[in-house]
């Protein structure tokens, strides 16, 4: 098995086996259902949150969440219509209503739900299986739930993002000029055209 299938097993063991493990010890699946799911969401929440700060107390990956608040910014100026130019760039917002960060907490909100309907929580073998078997379903739900709520100004919609927005906060940093001049040739060489006049 090659790296990536490895790294795959660590994160299913992690974020979908050990909270479902944990809460099990401390829960009774088939009684409490929603309870259940809610502490292996904020066990998983917790283990995500965790990490992000460990990792980003070291300076490349600090340097990397600078680079992450360059790219949104970019982001946010093409998609205003604006010149990309290191001025425009930098006047706009480091949080994004699509970015990666908010999906993964999406996952986590969807999953308490999606989970708490599996039948048979009580067999531990079925529980834990099953979380891994649904986790496809659970990031469709996500993905739509974050391009909905990109999309609306409903109140929901809001709440949402600004869900998502905290979760940014921890892998999303203010860039420097240079940092954002890389984000705009990158733009640029996503959109397969020179964008500024």
């Amino acid at each position: 098995m090659g790296d990536g299938g490895g790294e795959l097993l660590i994160g299913i063991a992690l974020f979908i086996v050990f909270p479902g493990f944990l809460s099990g010890l401390l829960l009774d699946p088939a009684r409490h259902p929603v309870l259940y799911n809610l502490l292996a969401g904020t066990i998983k929440v917790g283990i995500l949150v965790g990490y992000l700060l460990f990792i980003g107390r070291m300076p490349e990956i600090r340097r990397f969440f600078m680079y992450h608040g360059a790219e949104h910014k970019a982001i946010h100026a093409y998609e205003k219509g604006l010149p990309l130019t290191v001025e425009n760039v930098l006047a706009q917002p480091r949080f994004h209503p699509r970015c990666g960060t908010t999906f993964i907490a999406f996952v986590i909100v969807v999953s308490v739900l999606v989970y708490s309907l599996i039948p048979a929580p009580e067999v531990l073998w079925w529980r834990l299986f099953a979380r891994a078997l649904f986790l496809p379903l659970v990031a469709a739900l996500a993905f739509e739930l974050l391009y909905f709520s990109a999309r609306h100004q409903d109140p929901l919609s809001r709440l949402f993002r600004e869900l998502g927005f905290r979760f940014q906060a921890l892998t999303v940093a203010e860039p420097t000029p240079e940092m954002v001049e890389v984000a705009i040739r990158s733009t640029e060489a996503a959109l397969g055209e020179k964008v500024v006049a």
